[in-house]
């Protein structure tokens, strides 16, 4: 059992054939506490990066939630499926001669470059009147899915041997790579459904530093913690102030500070002092930031 309670950011590398629910409820075992959080849901049959959160570093999850993700994505051309992937019933979709050229396939991805508008998925998470899309779908009822507007900064080809297209693609908060791939299907006049999907990337965190569950019970099992990254990792280093001592103790103590009139309001920022994340500050009026969260105990007077 670990001494104290763990606090932290933990890559962790989702395995495939479980839920990410699943994996939040492993890491809570492994490390023996309730405090676990995620930054990005992945469907039981993908795999790849999951930027978990422990202790009171859940406290930071929305600042890592909203950053680009990155996939390498398998999709299968000719059919398409009721679920989008492999998971759902399968239908015919294409029966001509020939597959489409690598360069339509080229032409029909760059029109998925940039801003897009996507419908998401009936088998997916997504809420709708307070009830999660797939309860609704299994009940076979008929939803008005609404179209959210998503941003696609990369999409490549990664291998083409049709009918399987591999490709590569980086976009943001709330894109569903199921979507994407039924929609490039039906825009090759095939249809596709996805076959496989492993995230590459969430945010700044790659593969490169993921753990699997495996190597994270084999480090906690050794006592070695070192796989959590610290309180505030990865924060934007542009919204960073270092606090003076004055500073320092009026905002562990809840109360507003003075901020020079340059900085920017539209954002929240980083308050830290000694290479620890103290505080969020939030903008109150004119020069004035008040604490939003803090997550250091106050001293009992400036410079202790």
């Amino acid at each position: 059992m670990t001494p104290t309670t763990p606090t932290g950011l933990l890559i962790l590398d989702k395995p495939r054939g479980i839920s990410s629910h699943a994996v939040v409820q492993s890491v809570r075992h492994l490390f023996q506490t309730k405090k676990v959080g995620h930054a990005g849901t992945l469907d039981p049959e993908a795999t790849g990066v999951m930027v978990l959160a422990l202790g009171s570093a859940t406290r930071l999850l929305e600042y890592y939630t909203d950053e680009n993700k990155s996939y390498l994505a398998d999709a299968e051309l000719g059919k398409i499926s009721t679920t989008g992937d492999a998971e759902g019933d399968l239908t015919v979709f294409y029966e001509g001669d020939s597959w489409p050229t690598p360069e339509k396939v080229e032409q029909t991805l760059e029109q998925f470059r940039g801003p897009i508008s996507q419908v998401p998925p009936i088998y997916s998470a997504l809420k709708i009147d307070g009830e999660r899309l797939y309860k609704k779908a299994r009940r076979g009822e008929a939803v008005d899915i609404p179209a959210r507007d998503v941003f696609i900064s990369q999409l490549e080809v990664a291998e083409y041997a049709p009918p399987r297209l591999q490709f590569h693609t980086t976009c943001s908060k709330g894109t569903y790579i199921r979507a994407l791939a039924e929609d490039i299907g039906i825009a090759l006049g095939t249809g596709a459904y996805l076959t496989a999907l492993r995230r590459t990337a969430s945010g700044q965190f790659s593969l490169e530093s993921a753990h699997t569950l495996e190597q994270i019970e084999g480090r906690i099992l050794e006592q070695r913690l070192e796989l959590l990254l610290p309180l505030g990792y990865g924060l934007p280093p542009e919204n960073a102030l270092e606090l003076d001592p004055e500073q320092l103790f009026e905002v562990l103590h809840g109360r507003d500070i003075e901020l020079a009139t340059e900085t920017d309001t539209t954002k929240n920022i980083f308050a830290w002092s000694n290479q620890q994340l103290t505080a969020i500050l939030e903008h109150r009026c004119e020069n004035t930031w008040k604490p939003r969260k803090v997550f250091t105990a106050p001293p009992d007077s400036p410079g202790k």
